[in-house]
């Protein structure tokens, strides 16, 4: 097989791991809306933040009840999925400050800086890892504005771990949802591209629907919003993959003649490699889509400089 011959190949399986990425990140939201995993993430990894204690929790419990907070919740009372920063910082105040003991709330000088109140606040809660940090970043804040502004830091750089094992998670599940497709799909990785190798014709009409794929996207749509269009999305996706013949699927049993289980798999070319090639394609569609079609349009690319080069030369 020639360069241009191994850079079709490569181009008309990306497009494959393309569509079928696309087809398991859309399942993948589905799961992720229905168990309204994010907002639930969120809440859990601010529950650790705030130390998973008894007063952590009930902290926690009367943040989400704040009304800036509250705002961010949906019109289906799913929790929300983003709290910023400021809003945080300025919730979290409140409801310590609103925690304070009764004989401290007649203090003048606490009523008059805000700061000094927050400070009087979080000596009166419970001995804790929280507290001790909330008193760290009192102690390090110059004034009410400074405080805030600390907080929001301290929220910001552990949301970016909580966005870490958010990612890691999602993946684990984007490889759990991979193998499902490609079981269901019957997309054995090693098959393909031994289809592929042998069939220039199919890698050629792929080839061109990949460069058509490129031309009309910039970059890969966003995630649908409702669940309805998520699912149709799914439909979408295996629609355009049965526009090829590509050696992928499971070949129905002959209703007019009994099959037994080993002739069907024999006839769907099952072998002991197989469940292999699907652990394959499930660990390449764990990727995600956005980074399939990253790769497809460099390749895309790639190609076209090497045209337009050759040409150049002649």
């Amino acid at each position: 097989m020639t360069e241009s011959g191994y850079i079709e190949l490569g181009i008309s399986f990306l497009f494959i791991l393309l569509l079928l990425s696309v087809s398991t990140s859309a399942i993948n939201e589905i799961v992720v809306y229905v168990l309204k995993l994010r907002g639930k993430f969120l809440f859990n990894g601010i529950a650790t933040l705030l130390g998973n204690t008894a007063a952590g929790k009930t902290l926690l419990e009367n943040i989400y009840a704040h009304p800036q907070v509250k705002a961010l919740h949906t019109s289906t009372g799913r929790l929300p999925v983003h709290i910023p920063a400021k809003v945080f910082s300025m919730a979290l105040a409140d409801v310590v400050n609103a925690n304070q003991p009764a004989e401290e709330n007649s203090s003048s000088a606490a009523e008059s800086n805000p700061l000094e109140n927050f400070k009087q606040s979080v000596a009166a809660m419970p001995a804790g890892d929280t507290k001790t940090v909330l008193q760290n970043l009192a102690q390090f804040s110059e004034n009410s504005d400074q405080l805030l502004e600390n907080i929001g830091n301290w929220f910001d750089q552990y949301m970016l771990s909580v966005s870490i094992w958010y990612k890691q998670r999602i993946q684990r599940m984007l490889f759990i949802i991979g193998l499902g497709v490609a079981i269901f799909s019957n997309t054995d990785t090693f098959s393909l591209l031994e289809e592929l190798q042998h069939d220039n014709l199919l890698v050629t009409q792929i080839s061109k629907a990949a460069d058509e794929f490129i031309s009309s996207h910039d970059s890969l749509a966003d995630h649908p919003d409702s669940l309805k269009a998520m699912i149709n999305q799914v439909d979408q996706t295996f629609a355009q993959l049965d526009v090829f013949d590509l050696p992928i699927g499971w070949e129905k049993p002959d209703s007019n003649v009994h099959q037994s289980l080993g002739d069907f798999l024999k006839d769907n070319n099952f072998s002991w490699t197989t469940p292999f090639g699907w652990l394959a394609t499930a660990l390449l569609l764990s990727f995600g889509s956005p980074f399939w079609f990253q790769l497809l349009k460099k390749l895309v690319n790639f190609r076209k400089e090497l045209k337009e080069a050759a040409g150049g030369g002649e």
